[in-house]
């Protein structure tokens, strides 16, 4: 029953008590003051605490010893802080106030100090700087903040404190005995004697780790969690474990080295050392670091493979990671601050399925540093829908029943559920969905939202970025890299990178994100999407419907089945992702055909240099889908020159090295109207020797041949066939 207290004087006292109550319980609290800011700062020093943290603008007093921007919140995860004290008038960081929560242990308390309820959503707050577009005005109302305002209401543990009508709160006075947490290991335990006590399903999850690492081969086990459920700890310890007392070499492999530090520390501290760098040495092994791309190009020799944050990695990664080495853990967070792993468990468990029967999965629930059901945990995850699920849809779908539909801000918001089911959608099919994702979402007039249905169920979303002209004194600054705008990512990789100087002056509709339900997918309910976003962009004036994606064949032959021709391509790995960025657009207007084909013809020439420079060791599969991309992007019914052609012809008949004759058979190979069709196996040696001039040497190791001699049968095998299907000359032997 919820009480109020208008006594100002009596507030702090009973805040306290409300504090205790929820130590005793093993929860957090959350406390909200609203008002002006001078008054809500006053009442939070009332309640500061020790062990501390203030995020944004404080007032200048002794008492406050620690302190910070949110932005930087995520420079503190692996401490734990007693009390978090979060100033809104600085800024409200949705990921912020997300990765900085789970640093308050149980009995912890977070106290927003917040504008009136009723003027917040007009507040010009300094957080859409990161939201909104260069020159765009930002939203008279904020539809997200007036949605968080909604859902602000008095629970146990959760209390609101506002300047004109006194505190809000749930009391809990009957609390039998004090609840004890489970013991467990996570990244802010700090005592070595704390951080060995893995609780029941900690020491189940390091009991299956070291199973998988020792036992039957090609059992791959898959370890879920959300955050704070101690996942990293148990991979270290289990780490520690292996190379303490089997002979075990291991390598761990994550998106980036930071986010292996759990592991390495407490590795470390498994084995008694305090490991701040890899490798980490035990008396049977050693523990080292690799990034994915390295581990694949590569293929070090291993024990077992630790994959961390596995979802952060593109599919076709962890697959060949699977296939390569026999023994593989993979972790990955659920619901996460940086992005959800959620659409990892459903699309990577299900490949799992077909090929490897025996795999394990276990996830992790247990928290560490608090009770399940934390009020504080349970409001970050309703309010920024970490948590959301996907309801199943009414099988089968007909197309003639599917309905397209863009949906205004105001109506998605005043539908919680539908609001739910499209973000649930969004977090499934994109790794990188946040919390701030949620705010643009509702808050950037240029996202429009756009929607299909079977009936009643929710099918697919997407969103599209109107990326407008720029000015012309802004132009020429872009086009020499000497000035950045936000939102207008199109225009400026174009303008920059591709060196097309009138890309500024073009009108983008920018995919931003797609997804279509898990149990929708290969219907051509993606196709049908991107077809009416086609067709609303026209109406809308855009120059072209584009996109940008990290490169994979199965992405590029998604787009490519759309009519979107492939313009640009990043030559710098995305942190994220792991792939190659590219942008692809597809014209809405006649007039700006030629734009598009050119960029793709400049494509396709800087390729052949690329191959053999910067994507000198880019995976065959994927130079082989480029390269069929841009051909059909760059219709040409130009054939060979005959001397090319003729210079293949002797090559493959004649005993002459294949280095005197490299130059005429690349000049052909581009020449070729389509990319012959090829088995992978084919492709994948002809790119490599011919297009990227791997040495044989290379070529013999990673198609797993016999020698030089074997390599090079195989290449002129190929070279006869592809001949013979694209000019059917006079019958060529099958053999040297």
């Amino acid at each position: 029953m919820i009480q109020q207290q208008a006594n100002t004087s009596l507030i702090p006292d009973l805040i306290k008590r409300l504090q205790q109550q929820q130590q005793h319980a093993g929860h957090r609290q959350f406390i909200v003051l609203s008002g002006q800011q001078q008054w809500g700062m006053e009442h939070a020093l009332e309640l500061l605490q020790q062990q501390h943290l203030w995020l944004g603008e404080a007032p200048a007093h002794p008492k406050i010893l620690h302190k910070d921007l949110l932005n930087k919140a995520k420079h503190w995860l692996g401490r734990e802080r007693q009390q978090v004290i979060i100033n809104a008038f600085s800024q409200f960081s949705a990921d912020g106030i997300a990765a900085i929560s789970g640093i308050i242990p149980a009995g912890g308390q977070l106290i927003l100090v917040c504008p009136e309820f009723t003027h917040w959503p007009e507040y010009d707050d300094p957080n859409y700087r990161q939201l909104l577009s260069y020159q765009q005005p930002r939203p008279h109302k904020s539809l997200f903040l007036t949605r968080l305002i909604r859902h602000f209401q008095p629970t146990k543990g959760i209390c609101l404190w506002q300047q004109q009508q006194g505190l809000s709160y749930v009391d809990n006075p009957v609390v039998v005995s004090t609840v004890h947490l489970a013991q467990g290991i996570d990244d802010s335990s700090s005592s070595t004697d704390a951080c060995l006590s893995a609780n029941p399903q900690q020491q189940d999850a390091i009991h299956r780790i070291i199973k998988c690492a020792t036992g039957r081969a090609r059992r791959p086990l898959v370890i879920t969690a959300d955050r704070g459920r101690g996942k990293s700890a148990s991979l270290g310890l289990a780490c520690a474990t292996l190379i303490e007392q089997h002979q075990q070499q291991i390598l761990v492999c994550a998106p980036n080295r930071h986010a292996t530090q759990s592991v390495l520390r407490f590795a470390g501290k498994g084995l008694g050392q305090d490991a701040r760098h890899y490798p980490v040495t035990g008396p049977f092994g050693q523990l080292d670091f690799i990034a994915p791309d390295h581990l694949l190009r590569a293929r070090p020799c291993a024990d077992v493979i630790m994959v961390d944050e596995a979802a952060a990695i593109p599919m076709p990664m962890l697959k060949a990671i699977c296939h390569h080495y026999p023994r593989v853990v993979f972790a990955s967070t659920q619901h996460g601050y940086e992005g959800s792993g959620r659409g990892f468990s459903l699309k990577f468990m299900q490949y799992l399925q077909q090929d490897f029967k025996h795999y394990k999965h276990l996830h992790l629930n247990e928290p560490i540093r608090w009770r399940s059901h934390d009020p504080l945990e349970d409001w970050t995850f309703a309010n920024f829908i970490l948590n959301a699920h996907a309801q199943s849809v009414n099988l089968p779908i007909t197309a003639k029943q599917w309905r397209y539909q863009v949906i205004s801000k105001e109506a998605l918001m005043a539908n919680e559920a539908l609001l739910n089911q499209a973000f649930a959608l969004l977090v499934n099919a994109h790794y990188q969905t946040k919390p701030s994702d949620l705010r643009a979402l509702l808050d950037n007039a240029r996202i429009s939202v756009h929607l299909v249905f079977h009936q009643q169920d929710l099918l697919a979303i997407s969103l599209l970025m109107d990326e407008p002209p720029l000015p012309q004194p802004l132009s020429q600054a872009i086009h020499q890299g000497t000035r950045r705008v936000q939102g207008h990512l199109t225009a400026q990789a174009l303008s920059l990178h591709a060196g097309q100087a009138e890309a500024v002056g073009y009108h983008y509709g920018r995919v931003m994100r797609i997804a279509v339900h898990p149990e929708s997918q290969s219907h051509g309910v993606g196709t049908f999407l991107l077809d009416k976003l086609f067709s609303w962009s026209q109406q809308q004036g855009f120059d072209f419907l584009c996109t940008s994606f990290g490169f994979t064949p199965d992405l590029a032959s998604f787009w490519q089945r759309s009519q979107f021709q492939l313009n640009h391509l990043g030559l710098s790995k995305d942190v994220a992702s792991g792939c190659y960025s590219v942008i692809a657009m597809r014209p809405c207007k006649q007039q700006v055909q030629a734009f598009t084909t050119g960029l793709s013809s400049q494509l396709q020439q800087q390729l052949q240099d690329y191959l053999t420079g910067p994507l000198q060791d880019l995976e065959a599969d994927v130079a082989n889908a480029l390269i069929a991309w841009l051909k059909a992007s760059v219709s040409s019914n130009k054939h060979p020159v005959g001397a090319y052609r003729d210079a293949v012809l002797h090559y493959c008949l004649s005993h002459r090295p294949v280095e005197f004759a490299l130059p005429a058979i690349r000049q052909w190979l581009w020449q070729l109207p389509q990319w012959p069709c090829l088995l992978p196996s084919q492709s994948d040696l002809l790119i490599q020797r011919c297009l990227q001039q791997h040495t044989w040497q290379q070529v013999v190791a990673a198609n797993q041949l016999s020698g030089k001699k074997a390599a090079e049968t195989q290449l002129k095998l190929i070279l006869q066939q592809v001949l013979q299907d694209q000019f059917a000359p006079p019958e060529l032997p099958t053999s040297q």
